[in-house]
This record gives structure tokens, sequence and C-alpha cells, in this order.
């Protein structure tokens, strides 16, 4: 008797498994009629194009193209997959939150957008040693959060530092641009213009400096 109840248990399973397996063959037929199925090598290969193409866009164009990423991603999952910025990230769901998918970016307020990560690059270019050079004195320190941070002072005038950043930028075929004001602004406060007058410059050392230049 016990047998028999799980022959009966065991053929009613299996008749659900068949009509579970007839509806999903259905779902795939339907599936397929709708969208081209592709194969993995030609999915990585579209996936692969779709990252060069966003790496060799500019700033706007690459937060347009990240609104194609799928609406269930997260800016963590974003920021992952097309090796962006947060800023980008969150950018892009807003804007496809709002406008759609590949909606053109309005900057209401008439200026540009600068790319954050171009302000991060002016920052370490002002503490770059062929730009600035830290102070000797020991005392000469300015707290940053909390952290004592050393001057450095510039070896340089602003307008030269500013023509060698667009030299830089020039050099690498990048896309991105800065105003001088932008660019004067994005100065770190650790960073001082004014040098003061800290190496002797009397005859008999200035005497030895033109002769090693010599």
């Amino acid at each position: 008797r016990t047998m028999g109840s799980m022959r009966r248990s065991v053929t009613r399973a299996i008749e659900i498994i068949k009509e579970t397996a007839n509806e999903i063959d259905a779902a795939s037929e339907s599936t397929k009629s709708k969208n081209v199925s592709l194969s993995v090598s030609e999915t990585d290969i579209l996936l692969d194009g779709m990252k060069l193409l966003f790496k060799s866009s500019d700033y706007d164009e690459q937060t347009r193209l990240l609104t194609l990423s799928p609406p269930y991603w997260g800016r963590p999952q974003i920021q992952k997959f097309f090796s962006c910025n947060e800023w980008q990230a969150r950018r892009a769901i807003e804007l496809r939150s709002s406008f759609g998918i590949l909606a053109k970016i309005t900057n209401f307020s008439g200026n540009p957008p600068i790319d954050p990560t171009l302000l991060d690059e002016i920052e370490v270019f002002f503490q770059d040693d062929a730009i600035s050079r830290q102070t000797s004195n020991k005392k000469e320190v300015i707290h940053i959060n909390k952290q004592p941070t050393p001057i450095r002072y510039m070896t340089m005038t602003v307008g030269q530092a500013y023509t060698i950043f667009l030299k830089n930028l020039e050099a690498r075929n990048s896309l991105c641009t800065v105003s001088k004001t932008v660019f004067y602004s994005c100065r770190p406060k650790w960073v001082k213009i004014l040098t003061p007058h800290d190496v002797c410059a009397c005859i008999f050392h200035e005497n030895y400096e033109f002769l090693i230049k010599v």
C-alpha cells in the first residue's frame, strides 16, 4: 500500500514537471520571436564596444550612455561596470528617472559642468614637485580636517603652471578643458603663491651656483 501511494506521488510529480517544462518552452519561444538571440561571444563584443565608446566620449556623453544601464542597477553597479565616478553614476540615474534613456543634459546655469576627476587632477598637479616645493620649516603647517599638512610654495606663476597643465591635457588628447579662473580656484589651501625669502642670495653663494651651472 505504501509503495502504491509513493508511485502515484512520483507519477504526479513527473506530470507537474512536464507541464512546467512545456510552459517554459512556450515562454522561451515567444521571447525568441520578439528579441534577437545572441551568442555569448556576440554579447561580449557588444559590451566591449559599449565600454570603448564610453571611454572615448566626453563627460556629458558618458553620463548619457550610463542611462542605458538596466533600470534596477544602483550606483555601485554602474560604477563597477563602466569604471566611472560616483557623480556620473548618480547623475545618470537622476537623468534617466526624470527624462528617460539617452536624454540630453541641460545646463540651466549656462556654464558646462566640470568633471570632478579633472578637479582632483588639478589639485594633484599643484602638489607636483615641478610646480611647488614643500617648505623646509617643520612648523609651517596647515590643519586640514584636523590633520597637519605641510605648506608648499609654488616655484612658478599661476599662468605658467596653467600653460603646463593645458599642454599635458593636449599631450594625452584629452577632451577636457578648464579656464584659468577655475584652475586658480582649485589650488589647494596649503599651496601658497608667494614664496618667502628663505634662501641666501649673497654673492658668495650665488657664485657657487653660477659655477655649478657652468
